[in-house]
């Protein structure tokens, strides 16, 4: 189900949030607020806690496999294509990247949110490798594409993952969490973790993020908690 499709759970938005911009979650007990500090989870934080830079490592010392090539030669087009339709298949928006897969929102969702940018940014600038990691994940994105629906080109883009409907995007995420051979495990575990790597990003955003969650941002206390634990 796409994140945009329904509001995460409010103090779960909250604590996301407040990481995010390292401000302290306020909660409501007994009638009396009282603040636990979050540390501030930053994007490197985010990356390193997750695994991505180990993951990346991985795929940086294969030998040179065809996705590789491909990502060296991709354009800077074909990659934001294919970055956007990674983010769109995770928040969905009323942009074209979500009407071309057949699920958008009327409500600003991931493209919005400025969430290609931050991607490409947070996974370029913070883990540096040749060629850049997002062509890499882009070149591997399409080559599964193009495996699951080889006429998915000519489309309104030239990324082939971009033009796919979202269920096809997903069984392009359900191959690579299969897969097999000396790259299985670091394409499994990127698969597996960009999507959340997407919805962090997109949800830290105070425009579109907090809106989608409803976070209303660091408070005393929450009006539904007022009372709660009240006879």
């Amino acid at each position: 189900m796409p994140l945009g499709g329904a509001a995460a759970p409010a103090e779960a938005a909250a604590t996301v949030a407040a990481a995010a911009s390292g401000a302290s979650v306020i909660f409501m007990r007994t009638g009396a607020a009282y603040s636990r500090p979050v540390s501030a989870l930053t994007r490197r934080r985010f990356l390193e806690r997750t695994g991505f830079i180990a993951a990346a490592g991985v795929l940086a010392q294969l030998s040179d496999p065809a996705w590789v090539r491909a990502a060296i030669s991709a354009r800077p087009d074909l990659n934001h294509q294919t970055m956007s339709g990674l983010v769109a298949f995770i928040v969905p928006g009323p942009d074209g990247y979500s009407k071309k897969q057949g699920e958008w929102t009327k409500a600003p969702g991931g493209i919005a949110a400025g969430g290609t940018k931050a991607l490409i940014d947070t996974l370029d600038l913070f883990i540096p490798s040749t060629p850049p990691l997002t062509m890499t994940i882009a070149a591997i994105l399409n080559a599964q594409a193009m495996q699951l629906d080889p006429g998915i080109v000519p489309g309104p883009y030239e990324a082939p993952f971009a033009n796919l409907a979202f269920q096809q995007k997903a069984e392009v995420f359900r191959r690579l969490e299969a897969l097999d051979g000396p790259e299985a495990g670091a394409l499994s575990f990127l698969a597996g973790n960009l999507p959340g790597l997407v919805a962090f990003l997109v949800y830290s955003d105070p425009r579109v993020g907090y809106k989608l969650s409803r976070y209303s941002g660091v408070a005393d206390g929450r009006r539904e908690f007022k009372g709660y634990f009240h006879a």
